[in-house]
């Protein structure tokens, strides 16, 4: 395994860590407050971001390095997982603060000036947003609702066919029953005949079981 390689990822997680935990301890102290520092919580993003992005970097290197073995490379992968998930987190709730902000800003305003245009266009595009981030879901649900549904059809379509071929094999069996029936009340039977119908039966027994 490539020491200098795993020590890199070492030191790249361990800075985007550090950096992640400042936003968002920056972003405790700010989202609860009247004043949002945009400009301060934006530089911190950037850090965090550009941090994540070296953790990603050394991943690339580790999969084109024929030394990491898969489990490490997969280790890895979930830590990448991890980092990228709390930047997204992080994004997020900056997102939802900052358009807070313009709307409350925006508000102030529409109070002194009498116009609502440009607080409308604000809670416009958030609820645009918002539903949009539901479409997105709903379509999903959709997807999983029309899977199930075809997997349901093709099942029964599967049933309907078993139960024919059942219906087939049955009739068939009845019509040997009543051949065998009729074979064993003769006066004179046959050993042939006997060992011939017998074989039928055991066969077309065998191949049912087999269907079932």
């Amino acid at each position: 395994m490539d020491v200098d390689l795993e020590k890199s990822f070492d030191t790249a997680v361990e800075n985007a860590r550090r950096t992640i935990r400042k936003l968002m301890t920056l972003q405790l102290g700010h989202f609860d407050s009247d004043v949002y520092n945009n400009q301060q919580i934006e530089e911190e993003l950037v850090s965090a971001s550009t941090a994540v992005q070296n953790v990603s970097n050394v991943m690339a290197n580790a999969r084109v390095d024929s030394r990491i073995s898969k489990p490490i490379v997969d280790k890895w992968q979930s830590i990448l997982d991890e980092l990228e998930s709390k930047l997204r987190g992080a994004i997020n709730r900056h997102t939802y603060k900052s358009a807070r902000e313009a709307i409350s800003s925006t508000n102030s305003y529409s109070n002194q000036t009498g116009s609502q245009s440009t607080l409308q266009a604000t809670a416009n595009a958030i609820q645009e947003a918002e539903l949009a981030e539901l479409g997105i879901s709903i379509e999903g649900i959709k997807s999983l609702a029309s899977a199930v549904n075809k997997e349901v059809y093709s099942q029964k379509d599967m049933l309907a066919n078993l139960d024919e071929k059942l219906n087939v094999n049955s009739s068939f069996l009845d019509s040997l029953v009543d051949r065998m029936a009729g074979f064993l009340r003769t006066k004179d039977p046959s050993l042939l005949r006997l060992v011939f119908y017998l074989t039928c039966l055991s066969s077309f027994l065998i191949f049912v079981l087999l269907i079932i």
